[in-house]
This record gives C-alpha cells, structure tokens and sequence, in this order.
C-alpha cells in the first residue's frame, strides 16, 4: 500500500505537472519537427523545379552552341564572327560550371536539412526516454 503522506503526494503531483509539461513541451518540439518536414519537402519541390529549369538551360546552350557550330561553318567571313563566337563560347562553359554548382549547393542544402531534422528527433526521443525512466523510477520507490 502507500503511504498516506502528503510530502510523498505533493511530491507525486509536482512529478507529474513536470512530466505535463515535459509532454506538452515534447508536443512543441514535434510541432516543430513536423514544420521540419514540410520545409524539406517544399525544398525538395524547389530544387526539382531548380533541376528541370537547369536542364532547360543547359539544353537551350546546347542548341546555342550547335547552332554556333553551324554559323562559323557556314560563315563566308568566319573571322568577323570567330571573336564573338569564341566568347559566346567561353560564356556558355561559364554558365554551364555555375548550372553544376547550383546543383551540387542544392543537394548539399537538402542533405543538410535533412540532417538535421534527424538529429533533432533521435534528440527528442531521448528526452522521452530520460523522462519515462525517471518516472519509472520514482513510481518503483513510490510504490515500496
């Protein structure tokens, strides 16, 4: 039986207000988390959008380039055109290096969010842990 002491009862319902509001501070944080997830997918929507229009890009430069190709070929006067299209050219491969860095900071951002969120879940498991074994602990002494 247990004891009839009220030092052990105000003890046992200051735990549990603690344990409330350690449940409904955990609910905050799983607010918190679930506005994680969202996030990550809204950036997985914008780098898939960011994706296709990098795609887009690089195949219209594609073209532009062919087409350049095409032009210097059939250019009676090649060396008028030749300086233009050397840097149309170098202009190209500079837009194709900042199209490949704009994916790989895209990925690298997404990773990283990702991470994270995962951190701050095995975090906030944790915590549910530590707090469900010190109730477990006290309910165990309470109960002697």
């Amino acid at each position: 039986m247990p004891p009839n002491n009220t030092s052990s009862d105000t003890m046992l319902l200051g735990l549990i207000e603690n344990i409330r509001n350690e449940i409904s501070s955990l609910n905050e944080d799983l607010h918190g988390l679930e506005i994680n997830l969202k996030s990550i997918e809204l950036l997985d929507q914008k780098m898939y959008c960011l994706q296709e229009k990098i795609v887009n890009v690089v195949s219209k430069m594609e073209d532009l380039e062919q087409k350049l190709d095409e032009l210097m070929i059939n250019s009676t006067s090649t060396d008028f055109f030749k300086k233009d299209i050397d840097e149309m050219n170098k202009n190209i491969e500079i837009l194709k290096s900042k199209c490949e860095n704009l994916e790989k900071i895209s990925a690298e951002l997404t990773l990283s969010e990702k991470n994270r969120s995962s951190r701050e879940e095995k975090i906030q498991q944790f915590i549910i842990a530590v707090v469900l074994a010190i109730f477990g602990a006290f309910i165990s002494w309470y109960f002697k």
